[in-house]
């Protein structure tokens, strides 16, 4: 892995944010070294994004959430797989159907900062 003192900086300083601590071996309590893919592990751009998940069953509900830094891949993949479930089988209930049109939004959301965060990583491409 590539050591870059400033960007090392900033990714520390975010996984402070969320809580998590390094251990003596560089490693934080996720399994990842700073600066990899909480997905697949790549050494690669990263942005920190939240999706969520509902699945509504008449009288009651299923929800997940991912969140973490992924790189541009792993974004891709969570939010179409997250996105996709919550479209197809998030309305099937009370509850569910008011939960749904929250975080599809949110999704959405979440997606669309992500890419321009990435983007604004990548040398020579303008973010937007």
């Amino acid at each position: 892995m590539h050591y870059d003192p400033q960007r090392q900086g900033a990714i520390q300083s975010s996984f402070r944010n969320e809580g998590l601590t390094p251990h003596d071996d560089g490693y934080y309590d996720d399994g990842f070294a700073p600066g990899c893919c909480q997905g697949c592990g790549a050494d690669e751009p990263l942005a920190h994004v939240s999706f969520g998940q509902n699945v509504g069953l008449l009288v009651m509900r299923f929800g997940s959430r991912t969140e973490g830094l992924f790189c541009a891949r792993c974004v891709d993949s969570e939010f179409w797989t997250k996105t996709l479930v919550t479209g197809f089988f998030g309305w099937w209930g009370i509850v569910s159907f008011f939960v749904t049109l929250v975080t599809l939004p949110m999704n959405v959301t979440s997606y669309v900062g992500a890419k321009r965060a990435l983007a604004a990583q990548q040398p020579g491409v303008l973010p937007g």
